[in-house]
């Protein structure tokens, strides 16, 4: 589904315009929407600095890919090297997830995710541009059997480009930006019911993950205390949620 300015602020005036009938009703958009499903959300950090998020009380955190293609093998090693670094920091048992803000190739996504499975790579995130659905199909064929999940959604915004990346299970992960995807209940129900594979298909059922990041230039000043009992709840809930 072709993206741009003009698409996303229809959008983003059709999500808005859910606010008025809340309004009306004295309701949240989450319940004119359907209702809350969960008491609790696993909270990631997307930043520069894991150590941070993690001393911070957040369950996981999110780093950019530094390199790319253009950079060559001597790239690829830095990306190894950048992750490791970071690995080593948070140990082994803290989510560490990679961003790749759409700028990888298939071939180049295959080889870097398999190279980071060892270290512990949770998921690799938008690593080809949205509307490459051949090429989400030919890193999922690439990587059968990896650990590694794979995630794409957030430049997504209507129902079409959902449907085909449900249909074709090319990523684990759908992640929806909510204040830029067509936003109402028969959207989602129309995307969902698409999705679904045909009598018989083995049951692989999509992750619908919208993220709860929040950047540390965001945060207010001052440490973020969360108890350890608390910490040890959200880091199962996360697990679950993408497992």
């Amino acid at each position: 589904m072709p993206q741009g300015s003009s698409l996303t602020g229809h959008l983003r005036c059709r999500s808005g315009s859910l606010g008025s009938p809340g309004k009306i009703r004295g309701e949240p958009v989450y319940q004119l929407l359907g209702g809350k499903t969960k008491q609790r959300l696993p909270v990631y950090c997307t930043t520069a600095r894991p150590d941070l998020a993690k001393e911070m009380g957040f369950v996981g955190a999110k780093i950019a890919c530094p390199y790319g293609p253009a950079e060559g093998d001597a790239g690829l090693e830095k990306n190894v090297a950048f992750f490791r670094n970071w690995r080593d920091k948070v140990g082994p048992e803290f989510p560490l997830m990679l961003d790749c803000y759409m700028a990888l190739t298939a071939p180049y996504a295959a080889r870097l995710a398999r190279r980071l499975e060892p270290l512990g790579l949770k998921w690799i995130e938008e690593y080809l541009p949205p509307d490459s659905y051949a090429g989400y199909t030919q890193v999922r064929e690439a990587l059968r059997g990896c650990d590694v999940l794979l995630t794409t959604g957030e430049h997504e915004y209507t129902r079409y480009g959902f449907r085909q990346l449900l249909s074709s299970r090319c990523v684990d992960i759908l992640q929806p930006d909510i204040t830029w995807v067509e936003l109402d209940r028969g959207a989602a129900g129309r995307c969902h019911g698409s999705g679904r594979g045909r009598p018989g298909d083995p049951a692989r059922v999509q992750r619908l993950f919208i993220p709860s990041a929040i950047r540390l230039h965001q945060l207010p000043r001052g440490r973020v205390h969360q108890p350890q009992s608390k910490r040890r709840q959200d880091h199962a809930l996360l697990r679950r949620s993408v497992s």
